[in-house]
């Protein structure tokens, strides 16, 4: 908690809360995620993962060969569909192991901070790797800190989330290469 926030109750979004949120995540995950706090609404996990798009995308304009807006926007819709496929894809998964199925939201605000710290990196083509590995080592603890899985429900979900995450941007692919 920091200065400004009342316990129990979500800050509402600001740099304040999204610099805490980065250090708090970064430094101690388990922690954060154990923190009901952080599922408790849409505009905290939105603004997180936004403003780390934003990031990646400007940052990222350094590696790019494609004109300075048309790299930016399909770095910027691209770290936000993806944590968001991500997300949808491993709720189903989720709900199979989960007795109270838990809201969406849930679900979605784990991917979000953890698709959100790792951006702040992965525009950097030797981070990339590392980025991805320790994005979905993230997903897994705030799946096992943030919904109580054990650790084997986590890993399935991981697993899930991920194959069906890199089906669909396969299929998505395929279909865009029909088109053109």
């Amino acid at each position: 908690m920091y200065r400004g926030q009342t316990a129990g109750m979500p800050e509402p979004f600001s740099i304040q809360f999204y610099l805490h949120t980065a250090a708090q995540l970064a430094r101690r995950p388990g922690e954060f995620f154990s923190d009901p706090v952080v599922r408790s609404g849409w505009a905290q996990p939105l603004g997180f993962l936004l403003i780390s798009s934003l990031i990646h995308a400007t940052a990222g304009l350094t590696q790019t060969a494609l004109t300075p807006w048309l790299g930016f926007s399909l770095a910027l819709v691209n770290a936000m569909v993806t944590t968001t496929v991500a997300a949808l894809a491993a709720y189903p998964a989720v709900m199979l192991f989960q007795r109270n199925h838990p809201p969406l939201l849930d679900v979605f605000s784990i991917y979000a901070y953890t698709a959100g710290l790792t951006l702040l990196v992965t525009w950097l083509p030797s981070l990339l790797w590392f980025g991805e590995i320790t994005k979905w080592a993230l997903v897994g603890v705030g799946l096992v800190k943030g919904l109580n899985m054990n650790r084997w429900q986590a890993l399935v979900v991981v697993v899930v989330s991920f194959a069906l995450t890199v089906f669909v941007f396969l299929f998505m692919a395929g279909l865009a290469h029909r088109v053109a």
